[in-house]
């Protein structure tokens, strides 16, 4: 699957501690759709839409 839309606002520096935010948009089957947020200090530093398939792991 893959990416979508990834905006990355400010640069994370070492030692940041960053908050993110995930929500499951959708799923079909295995394939899940999310949006996520990341932030530090409360400024939003990146927001992302992916997917992902869920595979058993055998």
């Amino acid at each position: 699957m893959g990416v979508e839309k990834a905006r990355f606002r400010n640069p994370v520096l070492p030692n940041c501690k960053l908050i993110l935010k995930i929500e499951a948009i959708r799923s079909h089957g295995r394939v899940w759709k999310y949006k996520g947020e990341a932030f530090v200090n409360e400024t939003k530093m990146a927001d992302a839409i992916w997917s992902a398939t869920i595979v058993d792991k055998k």
